[in-house]
């Protein structure tokens, strides 16, 4: 009888109760650590199933890194790549959390790999309904997201109490990407209710997804907005050709006074430098911008930020330079970036100065003395800013897309073309020799990442 073995003496009684036990015991890093050891040790022995369970196990109580890319690679040994590939993405997550780059890198070449081999199929759930693949049903960790699966024949089946049972036939093939959306069942006389299945898929109790999608590390990013605001400048006195050939006096040495001339410097030696003075500029600006870098983490891109735009009723401001970009909270982003621009501007003449050579200076009062204007007066010209350096701000919201999970929901799935539609403020300050440049554009944008 089958009693014996474990009743034939009280030490073999204590060592049955403790084997029986160990799996409520195992609870903590320190014994999924020692299971991860004793999964080694049975792969070592060729012991390739208990090896791959025990991984899982291990990783279950605690998701490290390094033994979810074990488990990985002894679910391929065994020839499920699906669970694999599950594998490896609690790998990279949890490298994420332990700010291990070369393990989430592995973990993600690895699943890259693995994709060509596999196909993906989305399930869009519908309330109330269980969703089965083969005969198993998901948990709530399989719903709405991208499930790898070997190539072949599955079959999709939703039930709900009071309803018919729903089903469909798939035939993947490796390197596909389906997605199927569950109809409203139909309803059931009273009497015939449809059993609903509680059981999760082997894949679901293997690896537990978590939380919404949200982009991903290690990722292209590409931003391309339109934007709309106000471009001031607040230049101060600068050179421009405008001034050319303006006549002007300047005390002489022996009493008298000497005519100079705007851009003329020979006549008069050290004079003839003229610089003008405007009326700040406020204007409309209609523009568009690009932001393009490198996910370093989900919720974190750096690259490189550039925008530009015509300035009403006359002139443009363009900048670039590098910038980041961090999701603070929900669907919030916020970002700096240093900038160096070149802006020009249509402005009004208000007045000039010219210099004055240095043996007259005494007499003049100072370096330069003012230039009439005469019917140059309030004439309206276009100056250059120069080249101008600066930083400019982010604050935007994502109001559809991967970063906003309440409009996503959890689990959604991040492919080549995911990103978020963006709606905010970068405004900016830029600041050179000849004085500075303000911005306030608003707009939208959306970026893929």
């Amino acid at each position: 009888m089958r009693y014996r073995s474990c009743g034939s003496s009280l030490v073999f009684v204590a060592s049955c109760v403790l084997f029986a036990a160990r799996p409520a015991l195992a609870a903590g890093p320190a014994d999924a650590a020692g299971l991860a050891k004793e999964a080694k040790s049975l792969l070592a022995k060729g012991q390739l199933e208990a090896a791959c369970d025990t991984y899982a196990e291990s990783v279950k109580l605690d998701r490290k890194a390094q033994v979810a890319l074990d488990l990985a690679a002894c679910r391929e040994k065994q020839g499920r790549p699906a669970l694999a590939y599950r594998a490896l993405d609690v790998a990279a997550e949890s490298a994420l959390r332990e700010k291990s780059a070369f393990a989430e890198k592995t973990a993600r070449a690895k699943q890259k790999a693995l994709e060509k081999s596999l196909a993906l199929l989305t399930v869009r759930p519908r309330d109330g309904v269980s969703i089965a693949l083969d005969g198993a049903a998901f948990d709530e960790a399989a719903r709405s997201a991208p499930w790898a699966l070997d190539p072949g024949e599955h079959t999709l089946e939703g039930t709900a109490e009071g309803k018919k049972p729903w089903s469909l036939k798939l035939a993947l093939k490796a390197g596909q990407r389906e997605t199927v959306e569950v109809p409203a069942l139909e309803e059931l006389p009273k009497a015939v209710a449809a059993p609903v299945t509680t059981v999760a898929t082997e894949e679901a109790r293997d690896v537990v997804e978590t939380g919404p999608s949200e982009g991903k590390a290690g990722r292209l990013v590409l931003e391309v907005g339109f934007l709309g605001g106000l471009a001031r400048g607040a230049l101060d006195a600068l050179p421009s050709s405008s001034l050319d050939g303006l006549p002007y006096s300047v005390p002489g040495t022996n009493g008298g006074s000497l005519v100079a001339a705007c851009a003329d410097t020979k006549t008069v030696p050290g004079a003839g430098e003229c610089t003008a003075s405007f009326n700040p500029h406020t204007g409309a600006m209609l523009g568009a911008q690009v932001f393009a870098g490198w996910s370093l983490a989900a919720r974190l891109h750096a690259g490189l930020r550039a925008f530009g735009g015509t300035v009403s009723p006359g002139g443009f401001v363009v900048a670039a330079g590098p910038a980041v970009s961090l999701r603070v909270v929900g669907p919030v982003w916020v970002g700096v970036g240093g900038v160096l621009g070149y802006e020009q501007q249509r402005a009004v003449l208000t007045g000039a100065r010219g210099s004055v050579p240095p043996e007259s200076r005494a007499a003049a009062g100072g370096a330069d003395v003012n230039v009439p204007l005469g019917s140059k007066l309030g004439a309206t010209i276009d100056i250059d800013s120069g080249l101008v350096g600066g930083g400019t701000l982010e604050l935007a919201v994502s109001v559809l897309g991967v970063s906003n999970p309440g409009v996503v929901g959890a689990g959604a799935p991040v492919g080549a073309l995911s990103g978020s539609l963006l709606v905010g403020v970068w405004p900016s300050v830029l600041a050179g020799s000849h004085g500075m440049v303000f911005t306030m554009p608003a707009g939208v944008s959306y970026r893929f990442h």
